[in-house]
């Protein structure tokens, strides 16, 4: 089994305190073996940590779990892809950007927050791997390092996508930039 990435929304940021509580959780995508591009995009500019919804192993001192996930609104990360879309003028860069944003902006899909849960993709890497640190670490600095100003990061990388030659050798070049993304409501 591959370590994956999944990508969900939801209506309530998981916090101790509502632990239990009803919430309604949206599969969305998963990714084997990587943070894809694409979620990266979702969750620029004020992505904050969370507890994870699927994963509680790690716990401190006290017995709680440590946040293990990370958490942005919904409409902002849209707006970012969109943003990252409207940028883009690789046909095949364009392709995968337009079927994200299509799957994504179904108003069944819709919550007020998307979800990314890094556990097991963070689990394959050793302490010294970067991010280096443990688990809640290494989550904690991916977190920080997608907070600001997302646009220049993400006109940056569409001109990288633009430049690329529109020809077989681009499409796995494409796919290995912005991430080979599934996008279902069933995950694995």
């Amino acid at each position: 089994m591959a370590n994956r990435t999944y990508l969900y929304s939801t209506d309530l940021v998981p916090t101790h305190k509502n632990a239990g509580q009803r919430r309604s959780i949206v599969g969305l995508s998963e990714s084997k073996y990587t943070i894809p591009l694409i979620y990266r995009a979702l969750f620029a500019g004020s992505p904050s940590l969370c507890l994870s919804n699927i994963w509680h192993f790690c716990t401190v001192a006290h017995g709680k779990s440590e946040p293990l996930a990370i958490i942005n609104p919904y409409l902002e990360g849209l707006q970012n892809l969109v943003f990252f879309q409207n940028n883009v003028s690789h046909p095949q860069a364009r392709l995968l950007l337009d079927e994200a944003v299509e799957f994504i902006s179904q108003p069944a899909n819709e919550r007020p927050y998307f979800i990314l849960e890094l556990a097991e993709y963070f689990l394959m890497l050793n302490d010294d791997d970067e991010p280096k640190g443990k688990l809640p670490v290494k989550v904690a600095a991916f977190c920080a390092d997608h907070q600001g100003d997302s646009q220049d990061s993400l006109l940056t990388i569409a001109s990288e996508l633009n430049e690329l030659p529109n020809d077989l050798s681009a499409v796995e070049k494409v796919g290995a930039i912005l991430g080979n993304c599934t996008w279902s409501n069933v995950l694995y």
